[in-house]
């Protein structure tokens, strides 16, 4: 079975947050070659933006931080308690971890994963996507990018996708079972379909 993922899957195991275990198993199992797993190439660089607006986001709240520190140490009575804090060095720790853990998550997907293109008929569909469904450019251009792989590549799979509120619709999901596609609203989700289909 095919499981398609999406940017947040990204996410989550760099993250490792919320999901992250169901991420790492699907991973794991597709290293392992129990399942394949399919990723839109949009979906391994568009993380990239979003990590790195939360690390300058850090670094800006980090260095507010510390300038505030410096200026409360300025105050006598205040000095020895305004030491550089640790809520920075976990800053700075938590940017550079998500930097490395990003590395290595786009690796295993490069190495283990079908990487999906972004290609003109991907790009044609995307925009059709838009107005049928209301979809955004970036989630018209993901489930563009599943739907034309489901007609070059005929296999059951299913496509996991944390946004319900824009991805569980009835059309949607009748466009992905026509193409042998089901929906899942979780990654715990789609992992108990690979766990089903060995």
């Amino acid at each position: 079975m095919r499981i398609y993922v999406e940017s947040n899957f990204v996410l989550e195991c760099v993250l490792e947050q919320g999901q992250s275990d169901a991420c790492d198993e699907i991973l794991s199992r597709a290293v392992r070659g129990e399942t394949q797993l399919s990723v839109p190439a949009f979906c391994i660089l568009e993380p990239f933006t979003t990590l790195q607006r939360r690390g300058a986001e850090r670094n800006r709240l980090r260095e507010d931080l510390e300038r505030h520190l410096r200026e409360v140490r300025r105050t006598k009575s205040l000095a020895d308690d305004a030491r550089p804090s640790d809520v920075s060095s976990v800053l700075l720790r938590a940017a550079n971890e998500a930097e490395k853990r990003f590395r290595e998550v786009r690796q295993k997907l490069l190495e283990h994963a079908a990487v999906l293109p972004l290609d003109v008929e991907a790009l044609r569909r995307a925009e059709d996507f838009e107005r049928q469904y209301g979809l955004g450019l970036p989630d018209a251009i993901v489930l563009a990018t599943v739907v034309v792989d489901l007609e070059r590549n005929p296999m059951p799979g299913c496509f996991v996708n944390r946004n319900t509120k824009d991805f569980d619709d009835p059309d949607i999901r009748k466009l992905l079972t026509d193409g042998g596609c089901r929906f899942a609203g979780s990654f715990s989700e789609g992992l108990a379909i690979a766990r089903g289909h060995k």
